[in-house]
C-alpha cells in the first residue's frame, strides 16, 4: 500500500512476485498443467524452471545456442518443447531437464504447441511455413508435413483443445486454420482468417475451442468464431502492439500482453476492458494463466517473470491515447512539475493539489531539455525541431520562439538574473539567447561535435558546455571568449555541471567516469569511477553541503565539503539544482541530506521521478503523475 498526497490509500499493483534469474530478455513463460511450476525461455539461450509458488529456481536447460524463443510443456506435464533462432526444436524430459530430442528445423523457430494428446507437436517457421513433427520417431522425417499459405514469417501455432486444427498467425497480416489430418494438401479444409491488416503475432484458442483470438502489431484483437471463421469481435488496446493473447480457464475472459510494458485483461462476451496490470520496466512478450485462473505468469524484455494476482488490485482501465512520459523536471520551489510527452508536448502539475494547470503545445520534434527559470514563472524548452520555446508557467502561453540552431536542442538553460538563456546543440555550437525580446545575442564556437549538457555558474557568468567530442568547453559570458578546454575524458561527455560555489565543473562521461575540474586553473582535481555504479546517462547535482553528487541512481561522495568553501546557501531551497531525494535502481527512495531511506517503490513506477516541494513526484504508465507526500514522516530529514 501506499500513501498519495492526498491521504488516500490505494495498491501499487497485483504482482504477487518477481522472479530473477534470466540474464537476458524473457521471451516465453507458462506453467505446468499442475500449476506448481512455471518454465521460461530466454534470448539468454536458456529454459529455465521455477516453483511457482516461492520463484524458487528448480533446473537450468541448456542446450540452444541462440535466443529460445518459446516453450511449452506437454499436457501431462511430462515433457517440454522449446524452439531457438537457432533453427532447432528440443524435446525435454520436465522432471530432469534431460534433453531427449533435436529437430533440425532448418529455419528460425517462432512459436511451437503440444498437441493435446502428445501425438505430434507443431511449430512457425521464418520461413512462411507451419510444419508438424514426430520428434521421438526413429524417422522423424517420415512423419513431417508441411503446412502452406504464409506468404511472411509464421510468429504463432496453437492446436485446438480436440487436436484437429492448428491456427497460425503470421507477420503477413493472416491467420490460417488447417486440418491437422489432410491439410498439407492444397485447398483441403482449411480457411483463411482475414481481418487484420498488419501482422499478427499472437493467436490462441478458446479452451471449448468455438472461438480464437489474434493480437495485431496496430494494437488489435480479434475474436473469431472457429467454426465458420467469421470474425464477431474486434478490441482495441491503447498501449501498443499486442504481443500475445490468451483465453481464462472458463474462457469467460481474454488476457492480452503489449509493448507498453501492460497486461490488459478483457470481458470475452461484451469486450470490456476490465483491468490493467502494470509493473514490468519492460515489453511483456507473453502471459498466461494458471490452469485453475487465478494467477497469470508474464515474461518481459526487463529480464524478468512476474506472478500475478489475475484479478484482484489492478489498475483501472485507463481510456484515451496513452502518452508516455520521457522526462520530469522539478520547478526551483517544487510547487510545479514538467513532463515532457511522446506527443512533442509539455504539462505542468501543482504538486500539492495533484492538478494539471497547463498542456504547452507548439513543438514539433521531441522536447529533449526544459528548464524553469529562477523565479519559476517562465521555463525554457528545447527540442528536436531545432527551436527553443519560453513559456509563462502561470497561464501556459509561449511567450517567444527562438530560431537560430540548425540542429537538435539538446540543452537549454536560463542565467540566474532570468535575463538570457543559453543553448547547446547537435550543430556543435552553443547560443545565448535574451528572454525579454526573444532574440539571438552570441554564439561560441568551438566543438567538433554535438553539444550535449551545459553548467551555468551561480552568477551567471561562465558556462560549460559538454560535448561528444570527449571535452568540456568553459567560457565566459560577459567577455564572449573560451577559457578552458578540459581534456581528460575518452569518450563522449553528456553531462557537466558547477559546484553550488562554482569553484569547480564536473563533467560525466559514457567513460564511465566523473571527472572534476578546477574553474581557475583548469586543471583535473579528481576522478571518480562509475564501472561499480553502472551507466551514468543523467545530469549531474550536488546536494547543498556539497559533500553528495548525485548521478542517476547513484550518489557519490565529493570530498569536496572540507576542501573548498561553502558559500550561504542556507536558505537555497532551489530543487531544480540541489534535489532533496534521489532513487536507486533497486527502488529505494533515499535523503540526500542524511541518505536514509524514505521509501521502496515498486519496479513499475522506477523509471522517473523528481523531488517535490512536498516529497517526490513518480512517472505513471499511463503519462500521468503519481505523488507522495513525506512532510508527514517523522525524523526523514
Amino acid at each position: 500500500m501506499v500513501v498519495n498526497h492526498d491521504a488516500t490509500f490505494e495498491h501499487w499493483q497485483a504482482c504477487l512476485q518477481t522472479i530473477e534469474g534470466h540474464t537476458g530478455s524473457v521471451l516465453c513463460a507458462v506453467f505446468s498443467p499442475s500449476g506448481d511450476s512455471i518454465a521460461s525461455a530466454s534470448a539468454d539461450n536458456t529454459v529455465q524452471l521455477w516453483d511457482a509458488i516461492s520463484g524458487t529456481h528448480q533446473k537450468l536447460l541448456q542446450g540452444h545456442s541462440k535466443d529460445v524463443n518459446c516453450v511449452v510443456f506437454s499436457s501431462d506435464g511430462t515433457y517440454l518443447l522449446t524452439g531457438s533462432e537457432d533453427q532447432t526444436i528440443k524435446l525435454w524430459d520436465a522432471r530432469t531437464g534431460v534433453l531427449l530430442h533435436t529437430v533440425d528445423a532448418k529455419y528460425p523457430v517462432n512459436s511451437v504447441a503440444f498437441s493435446p494428446k502428445g501425438d505430434y507437436v507443431v511449430a512457425g517457421l521464418y520461413d512462411c511455413k507451419v510444419k508438424l513433427y514426430k520428434p521421438w520417431e526413429k524417422r522423424p522425417h517420415i512423419h513431417e508435413r508441411h503446412f502452406i499459405g504464409h506468404e511472411d514469417r509464421v510468429t504463432s501455432v496453437k492446436i485446438s483443445p480436440d487436436a484437429a486444427t492448428i491456427a497460425s498467425g503470421s507477420f503477413d497480416g493472416s491467420i490460417w486454420l488447417w486440418d491437422v489430418a489432410n491439410g498439407w494438401f492444397p485447398n483441403h479444409n482449411n480457411r483463411q482468417l482475414k481481418g487484420h491488416t498488419t501482422p499478427v503475432y499472437s493467436v490462441s484458442f478458446s479452451c471449448d475451442g468455438a472461438t480464437l483470438a489474434s493480437g495485431d502489431h496496430k494494437g488489435r484483437i480479434c475474436v473469431w468464431n472457429t467454426k465458420n471463421g467469421s470474425l464477431f469481435k474486434k478490441l482495441k488496446t491503447n498501449f501498443g502492439p499486442v504481443t500475445s493473447v490468451a483465453f481464462s480457464p472458463d474462457d469467460a475472459y481474454i488476457m492480452s500482453t503489449c509493448h507498453g510494458s501492460t497486461i490488459q485483461l478483457w470481458d470475452k462476451d461484451n469486450g470490456t476492458h476490465l483491468k490493467t496490470l502494470m509493473g514490468h520496466a519492460g515489453e511483456v512478450k507473453s502471459a498466461v494463466f494458471s490452469p485453475s485462473g487465478a494467477h497469470i505468469v508474464s515474461a518481459s524484455a526487463d529480464c524478468t517473470i512476474k506472478v500475478w494476482d489475475a484479478f484482484m488490485h489492478a489498475q483501472q482501465p485507463y481510456k484515451g491515447a496513452v502518452q508516455n512520459i520521457y522526462a520530469l523536471y522539478i520547478s526551483p520551489n517544487g510547487a510545479c512539475v514538467a513532463s515532457v510527452l511522446s506527443d512533442d508536448t509539455l504539462k505542468l502539475w501543482n504538486t500539492c493539489t495533484g492538478a494539471l494547470t497547463s498542456t504547452l503545445k507548439g513543438h514539433l520534434g521531441r522536447v529533449n531539455f526544459v528548464h524553469f527559470s529562477p523565479s519559476g514563472n517562465q521555463l525554457v524548452s528545447g527540442s528536436m525541431d531545432k527551436s527553443i520555446r519560453l513559456w509563462d508557467t502561470l497561464n501556459g502561453h509561449c511567450l517567444h520562439i527562438m530560431k537560430g540552431h540548425s540542429g537538435s536542442v539538446q540543452s537549454v538553460k536560463y542565467l540566474a538574473n532570468e535575463l538570457q538563456v543559453v543553448s547547446g546543440s547537435s550543430d556543435k555550437t552553443v547560443q545565448v539567447w535574451s528572454t525579454t525580446s526573444g532574440q539571438h545575442c552570441q554564439t561560441f564556437a568551438g566543438h567538433s561535435d554535438i553539444v550535449y549538457d551545459l553548467g551555468i555558474s551561480g552568477d551567471g557568468t561562465l558556462v560549460a558546455s559538454a560535448s561528444g567530442d570527449t571535452t568540456v568547453q568553459v567560457w565566459s559570458i560577459p567577455n564572449k571568449i573560451k577559457i578552458h578546454t578540459l581534456s581528460g575524458h575518452s569518450k563522449a561527455v553528456y553531462a557537466v555541471t558547477f559546484s553550488p560555489n562554482s569553484a569547480i565543473v564536473v563533467s560525466g562521461s559514457f567513460d564511465q567516469t566523473v571527472q572534476l575540474w578546477d574553474v581557475i586553473s583548469g586543471g583535473n582535481l579528481h576522478i571518480l569511477n562509475m564501472t561499480a555504479n553502472g551507466s551514468i546517462w543523467d545530469e549531474i547535482f550536488f546536494s547543498l553541503d556539497q559533500k553528495y553528487m548525485i548521478v542517476g541512481s547513484s550518489c557519490l561522495q565529493s570530498g569536496l565539503e572540507n576542501l573548498i568553501p561553502l558559500p550561504d546557501i542556507s536558505s537555497n531551497t532551489d530543487l531544480q539544482q540541489f534535489p532533496s531525494y534521489y532513487m536507486t535502481t533497486d527502488g529505494w527512495i533515499i535523503s540526500v541530506l542524511n541518505q536514509c531511506r524514505i521509501c521502496w517503490i515498486p519496479q513499475a513506477y522506477r523509471q522517473l521521478m523528481v523531488p517535490t516541494a512536498i516529497g517526490v513526484a513518480l512517472a505513471m504508465p499511463e503519462g500521468k503523475l503519481k505523488l507522495l507526500d513525506f512532510t508527514k514522516l517523522i525524523n526523514h530529514e
